[in-house]
């Protein structure tokens, strides 16, 4: 942890106590994007953003009252004050982000290869020349890869990033160039079966960025408290333990926010 981080966090800290005994933050994470949030049983919210607002949550000294909402939902319910943080993973360049007020990064993203079990070494052009790669279909992946390897793969396109996942599983692709997200989710599946990651992540050309939480911009207090815990939970370990829960560990240093 640098030193800059563990200064930020005491300075943001200050914030915190004004917040205690308020009434119940209402916290909105996705209904369904494992391993950052699902439902089990119908009712249970369960996850990596689930168990990080409420660490959040508990560092301003609020109670947490969380709610799944479906992507269409997130910024009208926000907007509508139906809830007052929208903690899903959202990029400084999604369009609508203009009409809210973003956190500092709580997370980021970026692209990895996933290689089944025949497949060993590095992915440079050269060890992928013949092999088949599965990519998600004119997607900035599928772009990266074919200028990596110039003609010399077999590249894969599907519609959906459940069948490119689903047939590097069946051993029809030998490597899958995804994001970072998906790739945590199916490794956590099928990581004890011979499929891993494959060289470093990648972040260039569009592949990756940092990730934050949205709070309405009326809300400026909040959004500095907000931005406090986050820094304290970076700093006092929190924040790795709760990797350490929820992803594999070839992308446990990746996905945290750079200091």
């Amino acid at each position: 942890m640098t030193r800059r981080l563990v200064l930020t966090a005491l300075i943001l800290f200050l914030a915190l106590p004004a917040f205690a005994a308020e009434k119940p933050l209402r916290v909105a994470v996705n209904y369904f994007f494992p391993p950052f949030s699902w439902v089990v049983g119908g009712k249970t919210l369960v996850g990596f953003d689930v168990d990080l607002a409420n660490a959040l949550c508990a560092a301003m000294g609020r109670e947490c009252k969380l709610r799944a909402v479906a992507p269409g939902d997130r910024v009208p319910g926000l907007m509508l004050k139906r809830f007052d943080i929208l903690a899903t993973p959202t990029s400084g360049a999604d369009p609508w982000t203009d009409a809210v007020a973003l956190s500092i990064p709580y997370c980021r993203t970026a692209s990895v290869f996933v290689a089944g079990p025949g497949f060993a070494g590095e992915p440079t052009a050269e060890a992928l020349r013949g092999r088949r790669i599965g990519v998600k279909h004119n997607s900035p992946n599928e772009a990266w890869v074919k200028r990596l390897t110039a003609g010399g793969a077999k590249i894969e396109g599907h519609y959906s990033m459940a069948d490119v996942l689903d047939d590097l599983q069946k051993g029809r692709h030998d490597l899958a160039f995804v994001p970072m997200f998906p790739a945590a989710d199916f490794l956590n599946k099928w990581g004890d079966k011979g499929f891993r990651v494959v060289g470093k992540p990648i972040a260039e050309d569009g592949l990756g960025e940092p990730l934050r939480m949205a709070v309405r911009k009326e809300d400026k207090a909040l959004l500095v408290a907000l931005d406090a815990a986050v820094a304290k939970l970076l700093a006092d370990g929190t924040y790795a333990d709760l990797t350490a829960k929820y992803f594999p560990e070839s992308l446990r240093a990746a996905i945290a926010p750079a200091p």
